[in-house]
C-alpha cells in the first residue's frame, strides 16, 4: 500500500499532465496538470 501511496503523491505533485489506464482501459488516475493541460477535469474521466 505504501507504494501504490508514493506512486500516486508522485503522479499528483508532476508538473505533467498524466493519467493512469488499467487493464480493461478504464483512467483510474488524472491529475491537475493533466486537467489544465487537456481542459478535462478528474472527475469527469476518471472512471471512464
Amino acid at each position: 500500500m505504501a507504494n501504490k501511496k508514493f506512486l500516486r503523491e508522485l503522479l499528483d505533485r508532476s508538473a505533467d499532465g498524466a493519467y493512469v489506464v488499467d487493464g480493461d482501459q478504464r483512467i483510474v488516475a488524472w491529475n491537475a496538470a493533466a486537467e489544465e493541460l487537456l481542459g478535462f477535469e478528474a472527475r469527469d474521466v476518471v472512471g471512464a
